[in-house]
């Protein structure tokens, strides 16, 4: 095994068991921080909704890991109604973040991305 393929296999792995906290941590500094603004303009309030978005995205793939059936046919059936859920959440998650305001603006949009190589993690190890 090549230097690349460790090192895109290790960065993968962080990512996909990083991610939920990461979004906690993500969860836990906007709640702290929530009381600090007086008006609520649409752009926090679109950093409020990626935030959302990502944290359904990426519950939802782990949700899909932990309930997929062993059959073939039902297997992929089951995968493939997460994937695109997930592909569904991700994108409004990133779209609201890049139109969002505020601090852990970037923070959400890698989260977005995250649940996409989460993604690309699992039909690796497939």
């Amino acid at each position: 095994m090549s230097i690349v393929s460790v090192v895109i296999i290790g960065l993968l792995t962080v990512v996909t068991y990083g991610l939920p906290f990461l979004l906690g941590w993500l969860w836990i500094r906007k709640l702290s921080n929530s009381g600090d603004r007086t008006s609520a303009t649409w752009r926090t309030i679109s950093l409020w909704l990626g935030l959302s978005a990502c944290t359904v995205a990426v519950g939802a793939f782990w949700l899909g890991l932990f309930t997929n059936p062993n059959t073939y046919p039902l297997e992929d059936m089951h995968f493939r109604r997460f994937l695109k859920f997930d592909e569904a959440a991700g994108t409004l998650g990133m779209g609201a973040a890049l139109a969002g305001k505020g601090k852990g603006r970037w923070l959400v949009v890698f989260s977005a991305l995250g649940v996409g190589a989460s993604w690309v993690w699992f039909a690796v190890l497939q």
